[in-house]
């Protein structure tokens, strides 16, 4: 019986998930984010902040019966009560959460390692000479291009 051709033989690359494939694409667009979309979503994080702070002063004048300059003063003591419970909660939590992802990046390392080093034995000479002549060169090439 004849085997049957398969596009994999051709192009040796090993399959990738949808997730990773997502954070790739996203790490991607953040490289080549040009610095003006940059601005936009900075802009618009400004917006709702103030719309949000705006909100907030204007409960203060309907519930307390206040003026606009003592509402405004509660709100600034508010936001900071809020920036500091967020700067104690990151000074407790940081720790961990930094040992946390230094052990998620590490097993994410020697997982990703294995599986090139898997990746590499099963391939034939001439995938790997293909590989190495061909694919790699010509995807440093390529990308070099969102670099300019």
């Amino acid at each position: 019986m004849e085997k049957k051709s398969t596009l994999r033989q051709y192009f040796p690359y090993p399959t990738i998930s949808l997730k990773k494939a997502a954070i790739l694409v996203l790490i991607a667009l953040v490289i080549i984010m040009t610095e003006e979309v940059i601005d936009v979503l900075m802009i618009l994080g400004h917006y709702a902040f103030e719309a949000f702070e705006l909100v907030l002063e204007e409960v203060i004048q309907h519930i307390f019966h206040v003026d606009k300059a003592t509402s405004q003063l509660y709100v600034f003591y508010i936001l900071i009560a809020l920036a500091a419970g967020m700067a104690i909660w990151a000074y407790r939590k940081g720790p961990l959460l930094l040992l946390r992802l230094k052990n998620y990046v590490n097993i994410a390392y020697r997982h990703q390692k294995q599986q090139c080093i898997d990746y590499w034995k099963e391939l034939t000479t001439v995938q790997k000479i293909l590989l190495i002549a061909v694919y790699i060169p010509l995807t440093l090439y390529l990308g070099s291009f969102f670099l300019i």
